[in-house]
Order: C-alpha cells, then structure tokens, then sequence
C-alpha cells in the first residue's frame, strides 16, 4: 500500500514511519508537510492508494484538502488525523467523504495499519458503487434549484441520473413506476412536506431507500426530527453544497447497501451458528498467539459449540478470548503437541489431522486441522472410537494368525536347541556357584567377576527356559489358581537379581484377589518376561543408582463387556520403546538387545500365552516416558 501522509509534524510523522516500518512492512510511506506540496504529488494521483491527511497544515485544512481529492474524483481513500478530535470535526470529515477518522490519542499507533488497511477496502469498495450509475429521484419546486443540481451535476458527477418531481405525491408515484438508489428530497414542498414524506416511506410503506434532506434554511431542529424519522443524511443550502450533494448520495447508497449486505450476512451467520452449535462434531475456532520472534507460544478460544463442550468438559464462557496452553487432558504431550502443530497450520495454511484418546470419555477421536485465514486455524473432533476398535481387533487377528503360523514352523527347532544346551549350562551355573563362595572376600575384583558370570549364565537360563516352554506349551490344560500367589512366586525370583542392580520393586497387591483358570506356571513365565525386560531397561538408561530406577507391580480387578478381568500392570521408568520399533515388539526372535543376551522369543512367547488363556497383553510406552505392560485375564470360576 502507498500512503502520502500530509504531516507538518516532524515528530508525529517520524512516530508513524517507524510503527508502520516494523509491523506493517508492505506500507510505503511518503511524508509532506504541506497542501502544497500533497497537491503537486497528487497531479499523479495513481501513484498512491491512501492519503492520510493532518487537519491542521501551515498553509490550510486537511477538510479543504479533502474536498478538492473528492471534487476532482482522485483515485484514493483519504483517511483525516487530528490531535484534538471533537464530534464536529468527525462528522465533518465523513460527511465530505473520508474514509475514516483518526484522533492521536491512546494506542493509535498501534491501530493505525489496521484502519488503513480497512479505509483502503471501504473506498475500493464505495468506488465500485460509483462506476454504476446512481438512480435519484429529486422531489423540489424550485426550478432555480433543479437546474443548478443538474448542470452541476452533469459537469461534476456524471454517474448520478437525476429525475426530478415537485411534489410529495408524484414522488410516490414514481415510486410505483421504477425503483431508485437514493431519494433527494427538499424540506419545504407543496403539500405534504418532507417530514411528513419520510413518515409514510418509513413507517406506513416499509421503504428502506436511502433519504437525503436539502434544507435552506439550515434548521438542525428540522434536520434532527428528519434523521429520527429515517433520512440518512441533511445538508443546507450554504455556499458550496453542490460539492457535498453528490458525495452525501453516493455515500447514502454505499452505506444503504451495506447494511443490507450486513443483515443478510447476520442472517447468514444466524444460520451458519445454528448449524455450528448443533452439529455432533465438536468445533473450536482459535487465534494463534506469536511471541516477539513471530514464534507460536500459545493460543486463545474465538468460537466453540456445544459437542466441543461435552468432548472436553471446557464451558464456552470459561474460554472464550483466553490463552489456554493445555485445555485438552486427554491428549498426550498436549502442551507440546498442539502449539506446534496447530501453530505452523494456522501460519502456513495447511491442512493435517492426528488421532487421540481421550480418557475421560473412554472413547477415540481424530481431530483436524485447517486454516481459513492466516493466523487463525479450525479444529474439529470426530469420535472415531469404533472404527479404532475395529482395526484393533484386525490386527490382534493378523498378529495371532502369524505368530501361529511362526511358531508352528520353529517350534521342533527351538526344543531341540535347549534340550542341548540345558545340561551343560546347568553344570556352568552349579560350578561358578562353588568358585564364588570359595572366594576369599578380600578379592573384591575376583568377587565381581564370579558374580558377572553366575548372572550371565542365569541369564542364559532365562532364554532355554524361554526356548522350552514356547516349543512345548500346552494350550488346552488349565486349572485354578490364586492370582496372588503367582505374583508372589514371581516376584521372589527376581527379587535377588535386581537388588543386585540397586533397583527398587513396588508392589501394589490387593488383600482378596479371585480365583481363575489358567496355566500358573505360563503366567509366571510371561510375568518374569516383563520383570526381566524392565530390568534391562532401567539398567541400559540408568547404569548406576538412580531415584527413578524403580519397577512397579500392581494388580486390579476391572470389568469389560459385562465380565469380569484382572490386570496385572508392570512399569519401569526405562528410555521408552522407540515409535519405529513398537509394532513389532511381539515378533518372534525380533529383539533390539545384544544377541548375546535375548533370543526376541521372550514377549512373542508372552502373547501367545496370554492369548491362549483368552486374555489380552498390550503396552503404553513413549520415548522418554514409562513404560507400562498390561497382562489383562478374564476371571473364570467355573
């Protein structure tokens, strides 16, 4: 945008050149300091868009200024700025056909590209209007009058078509015959006056015509009761009028037009609202808030309907116009996630979406993302819960069928293999038992050798017994057990090992547990894979003591689909499972260990057994985060 601000004020001039020049770097400024000089840069009048215009100048007005932009039809908007702003001055200016009306008080700096940028779109948009021919019906007895309007205006307003009548009663006439943009009418008329004329169009007829009052006596009395009745405007037959009347009609009918467009827009967004509160997907209109480095920090709610309030339990009036950094409990890394994400959306324009699970109503949602306007962006949640469960059960399906299929094929093989190294591996551990109690304890290097090699080779032993039971599970035989005691069977185990590694064990065990059919010794063994596998993790992440170098063991009773469950939960506070490697952490052989300690049969084995017993064993994991394995078993006491 080009701008001549006409300014004798070297501060003021200096004050508007650095805020445009820092926030609105697309608007050059050209600063004059007199009427003089803004004339001769307006002989070429197309160079510039906007002229802001001081009212006070060393050589004249800014309204005189004005008036000659307006009478010589220059193509720009003219915006008027003053130091000591009154209502006379404001109502002078609009009415001489500004665009707008600035007083240099509190943040109008701060406000000023946006008045321009809007004064710039009002004036292309009223120019538009004038490029039509304006239809005005012209109710005068005076034909001095008549014929001074009509050749000024053939001379100074070619666009306007002006059709004239003497009295108020063939003004009504012509109104049945034709319509009209704007009706002129002067006060004193034969007859019916034009008071009594804006009474009936307005209150007996329903007319919505923009009216323009021509008065010679002047009578702000007459022009009030005139404006209280529906005219739009008034001007007095002074000196110069002439200048004002085409302006005061075109400006009459722009602003009759635009009102309609306004009512037809609030009936619009009556309509769009309704539709936007009622419909079950849940909407959110956002602002995204920058900080000094045109960064995205945060963002505040514009707009929500009611589906939005019942996904996340936030009322539309505890939002509305605030900056909420997390609003949405449910969505993992929330704080994180959403500025960043919805951030570069509402700054590039672009379009994404991501899938979330919101806890409090135990349900699946897939929120997506536009941008209908630089700066702002649009989130829409959908409930996608059974179309997630569905593909769930899918894959739980495709992860049977082949690890079915796997274990078939290597199940002969992996029997054999530990049947072999079983026996001798037994004579290893029994003898590097004897050599590290015959150590004297003054060898503390000798000690902690013996004591690497006896858990080596236990660790060893954890994989043949792996290697054994998944190639001689049998699947059919179940009997009832105590949950409890299991765990407590388990537990005792493994307690010795990871003291050692100076990890602390949780446990959380209910007093009375129910009893359920299973295979005790294969849920012990999936439950030691778990233990096992925190372990590693905590040591691979914290090779030396650490306050977060803990494994918690809980187990719960739960209900789902009308039966009851039991869920034995085990969580470590390891690196977490990295996301290209979760979906295939229940392969068989896949590991991301050292092959020298893990075969990747331990969580593989896991499943199938959990499966077999008609239970489920899934896991929540996220890099950084804990870990947590959920053994799910149906209860039975049949």
């Amino acid at each position: 945008m080009k701008i001549l601000y006409v300014e004798d004020n070297p501060l003021d001039s200096d004050l508007a050149r650095r805020e445009l020049s820092s926030t609105s770097p697309d608007i050059q400024l050209e600063i004059v300091a007199t009427v003089r000089d803004a004339l001769a840069h307006l002989e070429e009048p197309e160079s510039f868009d906007l002229a802001l215009i001081d009212m006070l100048l060393p050589d004249g007005n800014g309204l005189d200024l004005l008036m000659t932009i307006r009478r010589q039809a220059l193509p720009l908007a003219v915006v008027l700025i003053t130091g000591q702003g009154d209502e006379a001055s404001a109502v002078a200016a609009l009415k001489g056909g500004a665009d707008d009306y600035i007083v240099k008080q509190d943040d109008y700096l701060a406000r000023l590209p946006v008045i321009l940028e809007d004064a710039l779109h009002r004036f292309r948009a009223h120019r538009s209007l004038r490029a039509h021919s304006l239809r005005v019906l012209y109710v005068e007895h005076n034909p001095a009058d008549i014929d001074l309007t009509r050749r000024h205006f053939g001379q100074h307003a070619v666009n306007i078509r002006l059709t004239t009548v003497g009295t108020g009663e063939e003004a009504f006439e012509q109104f049945s015959a034709e319509e009209w943009d704007v009706l002129l009418l002067d006060y004193r008329l034969p007859g019916m006056n034009a008071l009594e004329m804006i009474k009936t169009l307005r209150q007996e007829r329903g007319s919505e015509i923009p009216i323009v009052l021509v008065t010679g006596q002047g009578d702000e009395e007459t022009a009030l009761q005139a404006i209280k009745l529906g005219a739009s405007d008034y001007v007095s037959k002074n000196p110069g009028y002439l200048y004002q009347l085409p302006g005061l009609l075109e400006n009459a009918h722009y602003y009759s037009q635009l009102a309609r467009e306004q009512a037809a827009l609030q009936e619009s967004e009556k309509k769009y609202r309704r539709l936007f509160t009622t419909v079950p997907i849940g909407w959110a209109y956002h602002k995204i808030i920058l900080d000094e480095n045109k960064n995205p920090v945060d963002y505040e709610f514009l707009e929500v309907n009611e589906a939005f309030e019942k996904i996340t339990g936030l009322k539309r009036e505890d939002i509305l116009g605030k900056r909420v950094t997390r609003v949405i409990p449910g969505i993992e890394d929330t704080e994180l996630d959403l500025i960043s994400y919805y951030g570069k959306t509402a700054l590039t324009g672009e379009h994404d979406s991501m899938e979330f699970y919101f806890e409090p109503f135990d349900k699946w949602y897939v929120s997506t993302v536009s941008s209908p306007e630089k700066g702002y962006f649009i989130v829409v949640f959908e409930d996608i819960t059974e179309r997630v469960q569905a593909e769930k059960e899918k894959r739980q399906m495709e992860t049977h069928l082949r690890q079915e299929q796997k274990l078939a094929s290597i199940g002969t093989l992996a029997s054999g293999v530990a049947h072999e190294i079983n026996n001798p591996l037994m004579g290893i551990m029994n003898y590097a038992q004897l050599i590290h109690d015959r150590i004297d304890p003054a060898e503390g290097r000798l000690l902690e050798f013996s004591a690497g090699i006896i858990e080596e080779t236990e660790r060893v032993a954890v994989i043949v017994r792996n290697l054994l039971t998944f190639a001689q599970q049998d699947r059919h035989i179940h009997s009832s057990a105590n949950i409890s005691d299991i765990v407590e069977d388990t537990l005792s185990l493994i307690r010795t090992i990871i003291k050692r590694d100076q990890i602390t064990l949780e446990v959380d065990l209910p007093d009375e547990l129910p009893v359920i059919k299973c295979r005790s010794q294969q849920i012990q063994q999936v439950l030691m894979n778990l233990l096992t596998n925190a372990r590693d993790a905590l040591n691979q992440r914290y090779p030396e003591y650490h306050p977060d170098k803990i494994i918690r063991v809980r187990v719960d009773p739960f209900e789902k689909d009308g039966r009851r469950w039991l869920r034995i939960t085990v969580e470590d506070h390891g690196a977490g499972i990295p996301n290209e490697i979760r979906e295939r952490i229940f392969d068989p052989f896949y590991t991301t260990k050292d092959r020298a300690t893990g075969t990747g049969l331990g969580l593989s084995i896991s499943l199938g057994i959990v499966q077999d017993h008609h239970g489920e064993l899934t896991f929540e994991s996220e890099e950084g985060q804990p870990t947590r394995f959920y053994l799910d078993l149906p209860v039975n006491n049949d």
